[in-house]
């Protein structure tokens, strides 16, 4: 029992998408509540494919920050 103690989460928003990490590894992610922000966009370099934030980008976008 004192090992799941020890253990960090951190849980932070993103685009109003919460993403909770521990140990350098995404453990969840909820679905992004943004539907179009043109600054988003522009300051995170969303692929032009993309168009709105979606899950797997802002996952993505998130593994490279925590490399």
């Amino acid at each position: 029992m004192m090992n799941s103690l020890n253990k960090h989460i951190h849980v932070f928003g993103y685009l109003r998408t919460f993403i909770s990490v521990s140990n350098g590894k995404i453990i969840n992610i909820t679905g992004p509540s943004v539907v179009y922000c043109p600054l988003a966009k522009h300051l995170y370099h969303f692929p032009p494919e993309a168009g709105e934030p979606r899950k797997n980008v802002i996952k993505e976008a998130i593994k490279q920050a925590i490399d």
